[in-house]
């Protein structure tokens, strides 16, 4: 309760208009923020983003180290294994209700470290 956590996904958009993610909300959090994570003087730092592009027949992800959404303010606890609803929203494509799993982070590690 109160704490932040990331989400991380993949959307595909199988259109062939450019779309972009414009927003994120969920009733798990206070507030949903796009970030990215990047480099600065030897620190890694987050900013928060207004939109990502979602290209033609492409892919956009998420994942740690680069694009994120930040959930903070958490109105309840998330534990591994739980699932919650968001709600994505694109400049196109409109409202897109998905269903989230949590996960460790270090589970989210070792799978993209044996996909690479």
């Amino acid at each position: 309760m109160g704490e932040r956590a990331a989400m991380y996904f993949t959307v595909q958009n199988g259109g062939d208009q450019d779309d972009q993610l414009l927003a994120i909300t969920t009733t798990v959090a206070g507030a949903a923020e796009i970030h990215r994570t990047f480099q600065d003087g030897g620190m890694v730092r987050m900013e928060p983003v207004a939109s990502l592009d979602v290209p033609a027949g492409g892919l956009l992800r998420l994942a740690p180290g680069g694009y994120h959404v930040m959930l903070l303010d958490l109105q309840e606890h998330l534990w591994a294994g739980d699932r919650f609803d968001a709600t994505l929203h694109f400049r196109h494509a409109g409202e897109i209700a998905v269903r989230a799993r949590v996960v460790e982070l270090a589970d989210i590690e070792e799978a993209l470290a044996e996909s690479s």
